[in-house]
């Protein structure tokens, strides 16, 4: 019987690349990871669902539409139960209804500039952008994670007590607002299926 003689060099290379996998494999799952996935695949576009429930309303209120991604323009079309837009920009938000546009700058509602960043910021995977406005606490894995973020100013806080952010993968399934009062916005997001 002939004896296989094994090179040494390739016997350390194999267990080094064996180990490499290893470690990776066992690696937390980190919010630079997390934002790698979300701004390699950002979908074009997402239909929604979107719950809104308070205590001022006899019952929860749902719309229906469409969210459209173009860096730096994250854009929600609300189909139901009224026709409206929002497009978020870095420095301000659009809105219209009808012939009707309202344009505001972030800098005269700071606050309203904040969340919008956050916002678009998760949806884009800069997770760096927004880390002076909210604290970011990841849980889960790739396959399944949760990114909560808090506000971390005070002036923040009178406006909202958390947004967070669910998903698996390059995919956020759902983005869940509360507002500081405790009113409470859920959507839930969708792949529109290519034509």
């Amino acid at each position: 019987m002939k004896r296989i003689r094994l090179n040494p060099l390739i016997i350390i290379a194999l267990a080094m690349t064996l180990l490499t996998g290893l470690s990776h494999a066992n690696r937390p799952f980190m919010l630079q990871d997390l934002a790698t996935l979300l701004r390699d695949n950002t979908p074009p576009r997402l239909e929604y669902e979107e719950i809104r429930d308070s205590l001022w309303l006899d019952a929860p209120v749902i719309s229906r539409g469409t969210l459209q991604s173009a860096h730096p323009m994250l854009e929600k079309k609300s189909l139901a139960p009224t026709p409206q837009t929002w497009r978020l920009y870095p420095d301000h938000m659009e809105w219209s209804e009808g012939n009707e546009t309202l344009v505001v700058q972030y800098v005269k509602q700071p606050k309203l500039g904040a969340l919008s960043n956050a916002i678009r910021g998760v949806v884009f995977g800069d997770l760096n952008d927004i880390s002076s406005d909210f604290k970011l606490t990841l849980e889960g894995g790739p396959e399944s994670w949760r990114l909560r973020l808090t506000p971390a100013t005070r002036e923040l806080s009178d406006l909202l007590k958390q947004l967070e952010f669910q998903g698996n993968g390059s995919q956020i399934d759902k983005i869940i607002v509360i507002e500081a009062q405790g009113d409470t916005t859920t959507t839930i997001l969708s792949r529109t299926p290519t034509p």
